[in-house]
């Protein structure tokens, strides 16, 4: 059965049917929920780019239908991400993939107790369902994880078709340029920071985001892939922003 159709997630959250749907763009986050058995909507609306509406829809939900949810408590479900067939190597699967496109990555990395699936500026845990496919625990849809041959995975959101997605080689972070990168196509400035080791990324008027380093040249700040370009002396000239489909959108270093 599908979890995902009509531009909507149709599932179930601890014994009762729900619908929902949430989006996010820049530094702005949303959510809604329905229970329609239950005749409850909760709607989260949040400008802040690390704050989960999702989670906090449902623990709202939870509030007005603690008598009606039938499944295990969150701390049941949190015992059960840590537990692995026997003779399964899940860290086999740890490293960052990059989808054809370019508009996506997702990047399997160790948690604390378990693997953690990091896919558009989220993080879900995932245990192995055999040696050849990871799945998430206890996130708000389910995420399936294959592996393919020559190391690339197969990743399926929801029941839909898996996407390819190709190995990124392991290498050092490359230095950045602060300063202002201006994209002529979209008419607005991003500003490169740094604080001590970490890097930063503020868009327009919003707050600046972390800016995590993936392969190289190569990094990435929640769901947008940055890809810096250099030129001929080796200097960062600019980059190409990727985000899903939208893909190589330029942007020139602007002289300090």
């Amino acid at each position: 059965t599908l979890e995902y159709a009509g531009g909507l997630f149709v599932r179930e959250h601890k014994g009762l049917r729900l619908v929902s749907h949430g989006g996010a763009w820049a530094g702005y986050r949303a959510e809604l929920l329905r229970f329609p058995d239950q005749r409850l909507a909760v709607i989260c609306l949040a400008n802040l780019a690390d704050l989960s509406p999702s989670t906090l829809a449902l623990q709202v939900a939870e509030l007005y239908l603690a008598e009606h949810l039938t499944e295990s408590a969150p701390e049941a479900e949190a015992e059960t991400v840590a537990s692995e067939p026997a003779g399964v190597d899940s860290a086999k699967f740890a490293g960052s993939y990059r989808s054809a496109n370019g508009g996506s990555i997702v990047s399997v990395v160790p948690g604390e107790s378990c693997l953690m699936l990091e896919i558009m500026g989220y993080s879900f845990p995932v245990q192995a369902v055999n040696e050849t496919t990871l799945k998430t625990a206890g996130a708000p849809i389910e995420i399936v994880v294959t592996a393919l041959e020559g190391g690339a995975v197969g990743v399926s959101l929801a029941g839909q078709a898996a996407t390819p997605y190709q190995p990124l080689a392991q290498a050092d972070a490359a230095p950045l340029t602060t300063g202002d990168y201006y994209s002529a196509e979209l008419g607005i400035a991003y500003h490169i920071s740094r604080d001590g080791d970490e890097a930063f990324v503020q868009r327009g008027y919003a707050a600046k985001e972390p800016l995590k380093p993936v392969s190289g040249d190569l990094y990435a700040s929640g769901f947008l892939i940055f890809q810096f370009t250099r030129n001929d002396a080796g200097e960062v000239a600019g980059f190409d922003l990727f985000a899903d489909r939208v893909v190589d959108l330029h942007f020139e270093r602007r002289a300090s």
